[in-house]
């Protein structure tokens, strides 16, 4: 699943500007980098057995002119219904905009 541009107010000035806010909502990452126009991270989440136990492998991309971040949602294991993922993966963007909200409008 991709989720094109989101609109940012402003941008992190380093790559822990985005991996500490998200592991503490429990999603981690697995690499990241800085490029001359973006930040770029390849993270993952684990959501609880008792929902499902699935895994999501997330690509984030956070261009810096203009701030935004693109996002490429993978989930893998879990639940099958594909209302229910996508359930999953709309409430997993709300959960990292909220862990980066002091970078949204």
């Amino acid at each position: 699943v991709i989720i094109p541009a989101l609109a940012m107010s402003t941008g992190p000035t380093s790559t822990d500007g985005v991996e500490e806010p998200l592991k503490a909502f429990n999603v981690f990452t697995m690499a990241s980098g800085e490029l001359s126009t973006e930040f770029k991270f390849f993270l993952y989440g684990q959501e609880e057995d008792a929902y499902g136990g699935g895994f999501f492998l997330i690509q984030a991309v956070v261009s810096k002119a203009p701030f935004n971040l693109s996002l490429t949602i993978k989930p893998s294991g879990g639940d099958t219904n594909p209302t229910k993922r996508k359930e999953k993966i709309d409430q997993l963007v709300e959960l990292i905009k909220s862990a980066l909200g002091e970078y949204f409008p």
